[in-house]
C-alpha cells in the first residue's frame, strides 16, 4: 500500500526572480539544493526586446536545456493521461522524488490554463500541494484530486484548439507536464569562472540587430535587442515613448515590469560579485569591496525607480518618470565603471594563477 501523504522540500522564501513564472518554479526547486548560490551567481544574463520586454536570456529566452546540468527533467505525456490513471501517475512521480511542473486550469478562472509546481499530495484530504500564481503573487495552493480529474479533458482541449501550443511550450519553456529533480552529480567547479564571464557580458552589453534570411544570400533585420548594461538604454527609450505619448502605459503596463526585471537582475549581479569575491579572495585587490559597494548603490537606486513607477501607476504624475529618465545616465556611467574595474583591474593575476589555476 502506497504512502497516504508525501511532500518534497520546497522553499519559496526570498526568490530572486518572480517576474518569470518558468524561472521562478525552477528556482524554488534549486533553492532546496546546496548549489543555489553557485547557480544564481553564474547564470541569468539580461536582454531587452524592441517591444520593451525585459527577459533573462542571451538573444532570446533561455531554452529548457539551460538547466539540464543541475535539474534532471523528463516528459510526462499529457495525452496518455486519463481519468483512471492521472492521479496515480502524478503521485508515483512525486513519491519517486520528482517535482511536477504542470499546466492546469486554475480554480478561480475557468478560461485560463497556467502552470503550477506540484510538490506533494495528501490522500486523506485528497489534494495535491502546489505552488501557483494567484492574486499577483506566488503562494501555496491545494488542488483537489477531483479538480484535476474534472479539468483534465479541458486542458487537453486547450492544446488541441491551438495545435502548435504544445510544441512552442515544450521548445521554449517546458513540456505541458515536466518532472524535475535536483541533479546530485552537478559539478559547481566552473561556476566562479562563469560568474566572471557574466560580469564581462554585462560590461560588454550593447544593442544588437538580429537578422533573418529572406532568401539565400538575402537578409533583413527583423528585430533589435539590448544586452547587458545597454538595457538601461532600452529603459530610456521606453520612458521617452511613454512621456511622448507613443505608448499608453495605462494599457500596455510596460514600465513596472521593466523596472522590476532590471531590479531583479541587479540583485543577482550583486550576488555574482560577492560570490567571486568569496571564491577568489586570495587574488583580489582591496578596492574590490568598494566597487561592489558602489554597484550595490546603483541596485538601490533602481529599487527607488521601481517604487516611483508604482506610485506613477497610482497617481499618474509624469514627473516621476522624468526623474527616473534624468538619473539613468549617471547610473549607467557608475555601473560601467564598477564592472570595468572588477573585470580588468581588481585581480592580482600572479596570485590568481598561483591559487586558482
Amino acid at each position: 500500500m502506497g504512502q497516504s501523504t508525501h511532500k518534497l522540500p520546497i522553499n519559496i522564501t526570498d526568490i530572486e526572480c518572480v517576474t518569470e513564472c518558468w524561472t521562478y518554479y525552477r528556482l524554488i526547486i534549486l533553492k532546496t539544493s546546496p548549489y543555489y548560490e553557485d547557480w544564481l551567481a553564474s547564470h541569468y544574463n539580461l536582454f531587452a526586446t524592441d517591444n520593451h520586454r525585459f527577459l533573462f536570456g542571451y538573444v532570446r529566452l533561455f531554452a529548457p536545456e539551460y538547466y539540464d546540468a543541475i535539474l534532471f527533467r523528463k516528459q510526462i505525456y499529457l495525452f496518455e493521461l486519463e481519468e483512471y490513471n492521472v492521479i496515480d501517475t502524478l503521485k508515483k512521480e512525486l513519491s519517486d522524488g520528482n517535482y511536477l511542473n504542470m499546466m492546469i486550469r486554475p480554480i478561480k478562472d475557468k478560461d485560463w490554463i497556467h502552470e503550477v509546481l506540484i510538490y506533494g499530495f495528501n490522500d486523506i484530504d485528497k489534494v495535491f500541494h502546489t505552488i501557483g500564481y494567484e492574486n499577483r503573487s506566488f503562494k501555496k495552493i491545494d488542488y483537489s484530486y477531483e479538480h484535476i480529474l474534472s479539468t483534465l479533458e479541458k486542458v487537453k482541449a486547450h492544446f488541441r484548439k491551438d495545435n502548435q501550443k504544445g510544441m512552442n511550450l515544450s521548445a521554449w519553456h517546458q513540456y505541458p507536464i515536466t518532472a524535475f529533480r535536483i541533479n546530485d552529480n552537478y559539478c559547481s567547479d566552473n561556476c566562479v569562472f562563469d560568474a566572471y564571464r557574466k560580469l564581462l557580458d554585462e560590461l560588454q552589453g550593447a544593442p544588437l540587430d538580429l537578422n533573418q534570411m529572406k532568401a539565400p544570400g538575402e537578409y533583413e533585420v527583423y528585430t533589435k535587442i539590448h544586452k547587458g548594461l545597454s538595457c538601461l538604454d532600452a529603459l530610456s527609450d521606453l520612458l521617452h515613448k511613454v512621456l511622448n505619448g507613443e505608448i499608453d502605459d495605462e494599457k500596455a503596463h510596460l514600465v513596472i515590469p521593466a523596472l522590476k526585471k532590471l531590479h531583479e537582475h541587479r540583485h543577482m549581479m550583486v550576488i555574482t560579485m560577492k560570490y567571486i569575491q568569496k571564491k577568489w579572495h586570495k587574488a583580489l585587490f582591496p578596492q574590490t569591496a568598494d566597487h561592489i559597494s558602489s554597484y550595490e548603490k546603483c541596485y538601490e537606486t533602481v529599487g527607488k525607480w521601481l517604487n516611483m513607477s508604482l506610485k506613477y501607476e497610482l497617481i499618474g504624475k509624469t514627473e516621476m518618470l522624468q526623474s527616473i529618465l534624468s538619473e539613468i545616465p549617471q547610473v549607467a556611467e557608475k555601473e560601467f565603471h564598477c564592472l570595468n574595474e572588477l573585470v580588468h583591474n581588481c585581480i592580482d593575476w600572479d596570485k590568481f594563477n598561483e591559487n586558482y589555476i
